[in-house]
């Protein structure tokens, strides 16, 4: 067993004995090999195996004589221990909570590791499941073709398999928004985790946003008075609020 990229081996010192056995003619050797060394993380593995008859005769390594096949006397593993890379690109990630009038998608970036020079599997899955709270109430996207888009019933994961570096979510019901019709002002969550080829997950990363497709209230204008001259005003001053999210401006 060789590993790519940690030592050129010999091709005629490199051979492990399995098994030693005496074995009749056309009989079948059944055999396994216990590996006692450690894999390490991010090699590829070279594995070749060949049997040595009573009178000393094997099957040369190429290019000698003979090539071993891959899939039937030699083969290649990558060795994967680690578990991918996941972001959440949108929602964002902010300081205080995103809100968001409209979101058609739900999108972010996988990478499995290790990386570069390194190998590995690669990202195979990501998993999103999206929820909010209501009255002590988990609701979890369903997707679908409905009639029932959220459900505190059943926690419904949702498979993204292509495009896996810059991932996407979408429904009809993001694109029309109906999808958050009557929810202005939840506070829903976010959640995607990744697979690699050889099962290492990712832990579940989250990302909380906001809903708010109404407008704030109408502002309130403090000074100047109304009906009122000024022969001096430093400033002008009001109030604004906002019913669901937070006022980001006020122009």
């Amino acid at each position: 067993v060789n590993a790519f990229n940690i030592t050129e081996y010999n091709p005629d010192t490199c051979w492990s004995t399995v098994i030693t056995t005496d074995t009749a003619k056309d009989e079948v050797t059944a055999w396994n090999y216990v590996k006692i060394f450690g894999w390490e993380a991010g090699r590829k593995y070279l594995v070749s195996v060949r049997g040595v008859d009573k009178a000393g005769n094997y099957k040369p390594a190429a290019p000698q004589n003979n090539t071993f096949v891959v899939g039937v006397d030699s083969n290649t593993f990558t060795y994967d221990d680690a578990a991918p890379e996941i972001t959440i690109t949108r929602p964002l990630t902010l300081a205080t909570t995103a809100a968001y009038s409209s979101l058609t998608t739900i999108s972010g970036t996988s990478a499995d590791q290790p990386g570069e020079p390194f190998y590995n599997s690669g990202v195979a899955e990501v998993q999103l499941r999206i929820w909010y709270l209501s009255e002590g109430d988990t609701y979890y996207w369903q997707g679908g073709g409905g009639p029932v888009y959220w459900s505190s019933e059943t926690v419904t994961t949702h498979s993204i398999t292509d495009n896996l570096d810059n991932w996407t979510y979408t429904h009809t019901k993001f694109q029309d928004a109906t999808a958050w019709t009557g929810k202005d002002g939840y506070l829903f969550r976010a959640q995607a985790r990744a697979k690699d080829g050889s099962q290492n997950w990712s832990g579940w990363q989250t990302v909380p946003f906001i809903y708010d497709s109404v407008p704030p209230l109408t502002p309130v204008v403090n000074l100047p008075l109304a009906g009122r001259s000024y022969d001096n005003l430093p400033q002008i001053t009001g109030t604004a609020e906002d019913q669901h999210s937070v006022i980001n401006r006020v122009q």
